[in-house]
């Protein structure tokens, strides 16, 4: 396993168990032998901040020529989750062996079957070896987003359309769409005459291109899009006017991510906004990816909080009863809520949830500090 010292900068919070800082376990490497392409493969996982101390499960994001793309991949994962800006997710970095091989489509009359004649074979390989051992052995929600860079951008864009039940969401970074006369642009072009429907997210980027023929063909596969995707696709694209070819994937892959997730952070600071709205928005994030959504825990933290501060008690509750449904096993969710109802003045209920705060942590000096007002105020 590998481990790293990082140094997260984040929203202090008033609570000790939220800002402290740690060393950060940047993830660990598996070797997997498949069947399927007849060679090991190496993987690299990060599991989010957090996953060791829960029962959660989490999306998984799928990185491919994971060497070079693995340590800013888990970067932007967990700093969009750390800004509830996008839920925690599992990172999955698949190392290359051979890249042209596995991301490619065979060219036409092409006599070297080991070059571009590999993407279905691959796509085998994560069907049925890789996919099934890490929702084995690791809490994945069933939630996937593939993310892929030039030739693994095309690989990207392929599964979408011949094998688009794979995943969930595709971020495609500057792809070579130009591969075998624009295949996949063709592809697209049939997709959409034909009418098939494709219910899937895709995010699309590109920059100042040096191949032409690159430039050329995503613009043509952009145009398709804008002119009449196919039914139930939500998709989107950036040019990167700033970047060229190989500094587009360290933006596009934190852009994508939140793209994907847009409207997944809670504004308590918006007029109206309330514990039921914080509820109906997450229900709506629920019903829109297929997963329970629900804000990261320093959130319902701090909004709670913020309530409380106020003078906002009631309001306050309602905050801390979401987040006790959300985190049922958190010890800081129970006292947070005891907080709140010792300050209503709903004794009992403030007791009892003291109780549950320290059944599940009996360290929980929040907890202890209510119980003690109590007690001194009977």
């Amino acid at each position: 396993m590998v481990r790293i010292a990082f140094v997260l900068l984040c929203i202090a919070l008033p609570c000790p168990a939220f800002s402290q800082t740690s060393e950060i376990v940047v993830g660990e490497t598996l070797s997997i032998h498949s069947e399927v392409l007849g060679e090991d493969r190496i993987v690299r996982i990060h599991l989010p901040e957090g996953y060791r101390d829960s029962e959660d499960r989490y999306p998984t994001v799928y990185v491919l020529d994971g060497r070079d793309h693995f340590l800013h991949t888990l970067a932007a994962t967990e700093y969009l989750a750390q800004a509830n800006l996008a839920p925690s997710m599992i990172v999955v970095a698949i190392l290359n062996v051979n890249r042209r091989r596995d991301m490619t489509v065979p060219l036409d009359n092409q006599e070297i079957v080991e070059i571009g004649n590999g993407a279905e074979r691959f796509t085998s390989f994560i069907r049925n070896e890789l996919r099934p051992h890490i929702d084995r052995m690791f809490r994945t929600e069933g939630f996937n987003i593939l993310i892929g860079h030039s030739l693994a951008g095309f690989f990207t864009v392929h599964t979408l359309l011949n094998h688009p039940d794979l995943f969930d969401a595709y971020v495609a970074v500057s792809p070579s769409l130009q591969w075998k006369d624009e295949y996949l642009v063709t592809r697209m072009q049939k997709q959409i005459e034909n009418e098939i429907s494709l219910d899937k997210f895709l995010y699309l980027t590109y920059s100042r291109e040096n191949n032409v023929n690159l430039l050329t063909s995503v613009n043509r596969f952009i145009k398709l899009l804008e002119g009449n995707p196919p039914q139930g696709l939500e998709w989107d694209f950036a040019y990167m006017a700033e970047d060229v070819h190989p500094t587009t994937s360290y933006r596009s892959f934190y852009d994508g991510l939140e793209w994907l997730f847009d409207g997944w952070r809670f504004d308590s600071t918006v007029p109206g906004a309330d514990a039921h709205r914080m509820r109906a928005q997450y229900a709506l994030l629920t019903q829109k990816f297929g997963f329970q959504a629900k804000p990261a825990e320093r959130w319902c933290y701090i909004i709670g909080h913020e309530a409380l501060s106020a003078e906002q008690i009631s309001e306050a509750i309602e905050y801390f009863k979401y987040y006790v449904e959300s985190y049922p096993k958190s010890s800081y969710a129970h006292s947070s809520l005891a907080e709140a109802y010792a300050e209503a003045g709903q004794i009992e209920r403030a007791i009892e949830s003291c109780e549950e705060s320290l059944g599940l942590n009996p360290e929980n000096s929040i907890a202890q500090r209510v119980l003690e007002r109590i007690r001194r105020t009977r």
